[in-house]
């Protein structure tokens, strides 16, 4: 009886360490190397990589896709409008043109005459107003 329950208990332990995937030394290794995300925050953390300030040629951008998304407007192709606000409010959130791309995406929602994404959007602008900017943060 005793060499029955051993045999039993053998195979049941050989199938549960079959499930466990096996690693070789070289998957160990690099698994304890640090991910390209956590190398980043190291990064930043000891000021190796420090965010760059808010350039002209940031700004630019900002400016020249807010000026599409607008022309979008004007000629009442709201989709493409919401989605070039989008693109601002996304790649450029710290700069003056998220906030006025923002508030016109509230008008566009209230044109349009959706109030529930309008006041969804404006309660956003308004801790955006409340909570200053940080002026070297920029989203890559």
């Amino acid at each position: 009886m005793n060499v029955k329950i051993f045999i039993v208990m053998m195979t049941v332990t050989q199938m549960a360490f079959s499930a466990i995937p096996n690693k070789s030394k070289n998957n160990q290794i690099n698994s304890l190397a640090p991910t390209a995300r956590e190398q980043a925050l190291y990064e930043q953390l000891a000021g190796k990589n420090a965010p760059e300030p808010v350039t002209n040629k940031v700004m630019a951008s900002a400016s020249k896709a807010l000026t599409l998304a607008r022309q979008s407007r004007s000629e009442k192709n709201y989709i493409l409008a919401l989605k070039r606000y989008n693109f601002v409010l996304k790649y450029y959130p710290k700069t003056k043109q998220a906030q006025l791309a923002l508030n016109d995406k509230v008008s566009l929602y209230k044109e349009m005459n959706l109030t529930e994404p309008a006041n969804y959007n404006q309660k956003k602008l308004m801790l955006q107003a409340r909570t200053p900017a940080k002026p070297n943060a920029t989203k890559r």
